[in-house]
């Protein structure tokens, strides 16, 4: 089954709902001017995914998650990283020890299984990571996320190059 966050879309006419530029990270989001997540934390900076996924870009801590931009089976799409509230009842397409992966926007079909593959796949990354000594940024869970911005869209932009 693939889980995907309730009001989320990918749609570019859904970017005017985000954060301002130069607002602090962590604020609640406004509705109206986009915003820019700030660069990735050290545990999203060179990560390898088994499967044949990449990240193409990481952020760090972007209104309680950590959202990357995968690529695999050749389709992009982004997975917002949440702190795993075992007692949520909302779970992601990925529950980790410390980590819920919840695919970003609505898919279906093909890009419903390929970001579902690609999720694992970070997850899988990530978990590593933290059992390594990787310190976890503070994170929100779903369901704080979701109280943060009620229909607010979370959208990161997939195409403008990062470092990671």
């Amino acid at each position: 089954m693939l889980s995907v966050a309730p009001g989320s879309s990918a749609r570019a006419d859904d970017r005017a709902a985000r954060r301002p530029r130069g607002a602090t990270p962590g604020a609640t989001p406004s509705s109206s001017a986009p915003a820019a997540p700030p660069p990735a934390s050290e545990l999203s900076q060179h990560l390898v995914l088994a499967g044949g996924f990449r990240v193409v870009r990481a952020f760090g801590v972007y209104h309680g998650a950590l959202p990357f931009v995968l690529e695999g089976e050749g389709l992009r799409f982004q997975i917002d990283v949440l702190r795993r509230d075992a007692s949520a009842s909302t779970g992601g397409v990925f529950d980790g020890e410390h980590f819920s992966l919840f695919v970003h926007g609505r898919a279906s079909g093909e890009l419903a299984a390929t970001s579902e593959r690609g999720a694992r796949a970070l997850g899988t990354a990530l978990e590593r990571r933290v059992a390594e000594g990787m310190t976890v940024p503070a994170l929100a869970t779903f369901d704080q996320r979701r109280a943060m911005g009620a229909g607010t869209i979370f959208h990161v932009d997939y195409d403008v190059p990062a470092a990671i």
